[in-house]
């Protein structure tokens, strides 16, 4: 599986990606990351236990719902992508 990040998440993980053997849920992914890069990536994922509004997460390029999204099973083929919400005026 090959999980991308962009823009400021480089601060907290400081790779643009990582190639990791894993299939299981999406939860289990998160937990994995949040071991490997620590409460600052966190922050940026979860809130209160949910997904976080402050980046969008897309697997193989396709939106993931964050109603349920916790919940999606992945296979070691997935491309995940967490790109941060920007906004501007």
């Amino acid at each position: 599986m090959k999980v991308m990040f962009s823009s400021y998440m480089l601060s907290s993980t400081k790779d643009t990606s990582i190639d990791l053997d894993f299939s299981g849920s999406f939860s289990e992914l998160i937990n994995l990351l949040c071991n490997i890069y620590g409460p600052e990536f966190e922050s940026l994922i979860l809130t209160d236990g949910k997904l976080s509004t402050k980046a969008v997460i897309l697997i193989n390029n396709t939106f993931l719902n964050k109603e349920d999204g916790l919940d999606r099973m992945l296979l070691n083929t997935d491309v995940i992508s967490f790109v941060p919400v920007v906004a501007g005026g």
